[in-house]
């Protein structure tokens, strides 16, 4: 999750109700009344026009968050112990029938992607205009850069399954032409009141060196010829373009392309989801992935590996 969600998580959903509370009076019961309180509301997004109940997922999110501020008043010897080591969250005792459908639908939504044929065509209409721009004579190099980057963005994220995060924190020895790998090492965020930073993976099992496939290393070739062709000086490759408006670039050029819409980190899911489809071994995929083990990858593809074997038991009924 990306730094920006924090701090917003932080004023817009955890000190308005626990900022004016002194560490002493945190306790279990007060924690417990803020969590029934704050799972019963609703999202609060301006561009829509209905909002939700919040997701499970959500609060626990900001469980989490909390936990770890209290786990460092624990160190910091402020406090004794912390009051949200034990606390659990129930969502299912509502009776809100409108919240219980909400939650049930929430628990059977499917992740999103595109299938094999979408990824086909996006990939061969991202390396047709990556090439355009390259070798454009009728656009400033400015923009050439900035247009070719973006497409090469969403080209690595598809191929390789990384986090945008990940993809912006890559410098010329973690993208590799000449031994054909990607090196995660480090994750790269944009914080409004401190601009770009670097920090360390999302976990210990994110940072992995992986095989490239071969259909992206002449684009990537490419793409550091024409960053020297620019004296480019930055340590990180894709340093000159915006973190948080890939996501809005790549939801306008869906739209303009008559391309099915997805978000920017279903790009990774797409990777993952055509691993599935060529029948690569789902340890391989979580280790490409970078997920801290098997069973957080069964969890988030349990439905397309469901999918999988239904085809595979009309394959034996076709025998």
């Amino acid at each position: 999750m990306c730094v920006k969600k924090y701090i917003n998580y932080l004023n817009n959903r955890i000190l308005p109700y626990l900022g004016n509370v002194k560490l002493k009076d945190l306790t279990r019961k007060t924690l417990e009344k803020y969590f029934n309180t704050v799972k019963q509301t609703t999202t609060n997004y301006r561009t829509r026009k209905e909002n939700n109940t919040v997701k499970p997922s959500t609060v626990k999110k900001w469980k989490s968050i909390i936990h770890a501020c209290l786990e460092y008043a624990v160190e910091c010897e402020l406090l004794f112990k912390n009051p949200c080591d034990k606390i659990r969250i129930k969502f299912t005792t509502t009776t809100d029938e409108k919240t219980i459908k909400q939650l049930i639908k929430l628990k059977r939504e499917k992740i999103n992607y595109y299938n094999i044929e979408e990824f086909k065509k996006v990939c061969g209409l991202l390396e047709k205009q990556f090439l355009e721009y390259y070798y454009s004579s009728n656009i400033d190099d400015e923009k050439r850069l900035r247009e070719v980057g973006r497409r090469f963005v969403v080209l690595l994220a598809l191929k390789t399954g990384m986090r945008r995060s990940e993809i912006f924190g890559l410098t010329r020895d973690d993208l590799s032409v000449e031994h054909a790998y990607f090196d995660v090492n480090k994750s790269r965020h944009y914080i409004a009141s401190k601009g770009k930073i670097t920090k360390y993976p999302k976990n210990d099992s994110s940072i992995r060196k992986k095989p490239l496939p071969k259909s992206i290393l002449s684009y990537l070739k490419l793409y550091y010829d024409l960053l020297d062709r620019l004296q480019y000086k930055e340590t990180y490759i894709f340093d000159y373009l915006s973190i948080d408006g890939m996501s809005t670039w790549f939801d306008t050029w869906q739209n303009k392309n008559n391309i099915k819409n997805i978000r920017f980190h279903d790009l990774r899911h797409t990777h993952a989801t055509i691993l599935l489809f060529i029948h690569t071994d789902i340890k391989t995929i979580s280790e490409r992935l970078g997920h801290s083990d098997i069973q957080t990858t069964l969890n988030i593809y349990a439905d397309v590996l469901h999918d999988l074997d239904i085809k595979t038991a009309e394959g034996l009924d076709s025998i």
